[in-house]
């Protein structure tokens, strides 16, 4: 697998595949699209991401929750929770959320992630895309 990781976490199947083509352009290589958050704590126990896309809402385990759960199955990966609703940014942040991206801004969720591979690759000897 690739230095550079990722997990792609939205219940809807549109959002998923947008973003996982973006991750992949941004150089990294998506190792599973889930649709619940449950899932891509267990995925993150395993893969061992260097992020994890993460939407706002789901079903049974909510992002602020699995936030936690990610980074303790995924010591260091970062978490970028997507949401369309700007008033639970500090609440994300608060809970370890490395950033917090407007669900329909994909300009800004491609940054976040060139700034992450950036960091990474240049830690981990990978170059940079």
């Amino acid at each position: 697998m690739s230095a550079l990781t990722a997990i792609v976490c939205d219940d809807d199947p549109a959002a998923r595949q947008a973003v996982s083509r973006l991750a992949s352009a941004c150089g990294f290589e998506v190792a599973a699209e889930l649709d619940l958050a449950v899932s891509a704590v267990a995925v993150a126990d395993v893969v061992g991401p260097t992020v994890v896309i993460l939407d706002l809402s789901f079903p049974g385990l909510s992002s602020l929750k699995a936030i936690h759960l990610l980074q303790d199955a995924a010591p260091g990966c970062d978490v970028v929770v997507c949401s369309a609703y700007e008033t639970v940014r500090p609440a994300a942040l608060r809970a370890g959320a490395t950033e917090v991206v407007d669900k329909g801004d994909l300009h800004r969720l491609e940054q976040v992630l060139r700034k992450i591979a950036e960091l990474r690759g240049a830690t981990s000897g990978v170059a940079a895309p």
